[in-house]
């Protein structure tokens, strides 16, 4: 046998390179990704999107790449077999085809659970035991979803939020800060209840103004969510930037491009074959323009559940709203939706004779004066009835394509209020637009819901604001609320404003917002 071994016996020079080429040709062929792609991000959207690229670890295998090429097999024009910036991109994007006001509404596609690794851990001292990370259906952490959302699945949505801020496919009107902005004068005051708050909810920012002065100021800790988002933060408004649009549509009267809030919307040829033509434009501010048959602001447009948002306003009206037809004035009642704000806001970059940017600049640069870029949202790019953006199709702002998705950091949103106080208490023509919204409000279907803190508990709709909640009816008190609990208070009555971001909103809404502008103070 030794003889034998002998004969057989491979030289040691040759053993090396037998054993380099098995190494070689035993390496991974599935390593197809390029340097700086976050591969646990790629997992995770895979897995939400219910290919299964196994476990959401980081490395690229076999599983991965499978998933991907599964993917664009069935959404593109098939797989190369290497994941660069491009495949990330389009991956992306058409995750953001399922967006609803940023967070719900169009139709969605089937949603799968990423759950990560049973790893207890810790973050700056924060025990996280359960650190598994919950896809809900659609964009966003659904309202008041029970069990409440744990942190992992906090963080999670926050990233996936503010990496919109991010996007290059997302179009953005944006203003810069010219360096004039003020800092607030503070006098503060501690409070146990809204750390506690702070240190379990979603809250991300917390900012309360009165008499001139911050009173209140609080920000999620670095342990939660202070790590990821600090005073340069950009963050979304949801449907706050409803009222923000109708403060620049104030300016936009000021400055004479519309004669007023009886404006007759008879100028604008892309809605003229459709129920808005001819219509006021209170009425429109008001949500009160009869549109119930072809809109609902949970599913979209009636008939083909397009979203509002993702999608400009020339294909509605030569869609959905083609010969359409207004309720009579007579059966009207006020019936909300994200479609008539984007319609105002189109209005106005159309008067501004599509210099909607320097108007802009005049609101935040000049009068708001803000310390931080904001933006308002535009689509670049056509997109298919589920949402999908076409990038070989790119649509112009002629078409119709603002929508109210506005992003400001923590103090410019504090700015923005503090603006509006200014305005109504100086009695300047912004200051009476505001003023006319309040007396031609109109009645809303209010909600007396108490474990929601009576969030919805407004009675009346003045210009995109809401008015008049439990305990607050007949006070000038302007409320901006969006969804996730972002919220925008400003009592000109009694000089307060309160300006809340949050992930989530399952907050303590009565007595951090309600409670607080009835009495001046938190308990």
């Amino acid at each position: 046998m030794r003889q034998f071994a002998k004969l057989i016996a491979i030289p040691k020079q040759l053993t090396i390179s037998i054993l380099g080429l098995f190494l070689v040709f035993t390496q991974p062929v599935f390593a197809g990704v390029d340097k700086g792609i976050d591969v646990r991000k790629v997992q995770t959207m895979l897995t939400e999107l219910c290919f299964k690229p196994g476990p959401v670890d980081g490395a690229w295998g076999k599983r991965t790449e499978r998933a991907a090429a599964e993917f664009f097999d069935k959404h593109f024009d098939g797989y190369d077999g290497q994941f660069g910036d491009s495949e990330f991109a389009k991956l992306n994007q058409f995750n953001i085809g399922n967006l609803r006001d940023l967070s719900f509404g169009v139709k969605t596609l089937k949603r799968c659970k990423v759950e990560k690794p049973k790893k207890s851990y810790k973050r700056g001292g924060a025990s996280l035991k359960n650190n598994k990370v919950t896809i809900y259906k659609g964009w966003s952490i659904p309202s008041y979803v029970k069990p409440d959302p744990n942190l992992a699945t906090l963080r999670h949505y926050f990233k996936k939020e503010f990496h919109l801020t991010r996007d290059p496919q997302i179009g953005k009107y944006r203003v810069k800060p010219k360096g004039n902005h003020e800092s607030f004068k503070t006098g503060l005051e501690a409070n146990k209840f809204l750390n506690k708050q702070m240190s379990e909810t979603g809250l991300l920012s917390y900012l309360y103004y009165e008499n001139g002065k911050i009173v209140y100021d609080a920000k999620s800790p670095k342990d939660r969510l202070g790590d990821l988002y600090d005073d340069k933060t950009l963050w979304l408004s949801n449907s706050v930037g409803k009222s923000i649009v109708s403060y620049v549509t104030g300016h936009a009267i000021c400055e004479g491009y519309i004669a007023g809030i009886n404006a007759k919307l008879d100028d604008w040829p892309l809605i003229k074959n459709t129920l808005y033509h001819d219509q006021y434009l209170v009425d429109l501010l008001n949500m009160n323009a009869g549109d119930n048959k072809y809109i609902d602001d949970n599913t979209g447009m009636i008939g083909t559940g397009r979203w509002m948002n993702t999608h400009n306003i020339k294909t509605f009206a030569e869609r959905e709203l083609k010969a359409s037809k207004a309720i009579s004035k007579r059966s009207r009642k006020h019936h909300y939706n994200g479609l008539v704000t984007n319609l105002i806001m189109n209005y106005v970059v159309h008067k501004s004779d599509y210099d909607f940017q320097g108007l802009m600049n005049r609101v935040f640069q000049d009068k708001v004066k803000i310390q931080h870029n904001v933006t308002f949202q535009k689509n670049l790019f056509a997109r298919t009835d589920e949402g999908n953006i076409i990038s070989s199709k790119p649509v112009s702002d002629r078409s119709g394509n603002a929508q109210y998705s506005f992003n400001a950091t923590r103090f410019d949103y504090l700015r923005i209020g503090k603006a509006m106080l200014d305005d109504w208490q100086n009695n300047t023509c912004v200051g009476q637009y505001l003023k006319k919204l309040s007396k031609n409000k109109i009645p809303q279907k209010r909600f007396m819901e108490r474990s929601k803190g009576y969030r919805f508990s407004s009675k009346s709709y003045a210009g995109q604001f809401h008015m008049d909640y439990v305990g607050l009816e007949g006070r000038n008190i302007f409320v901006m609320d969006g969804y996730g609990g972002q919220l925008l208070m400003v009592d000109f009555d009694k000089s307060r404003i309160l300006a809340i971001s949050a992930v989530h909103d399952y907050y303590d809404w009565l007595n951090l917002a309600l409670n607080l502008m009835k009495n001046g103070r938190l308990k």
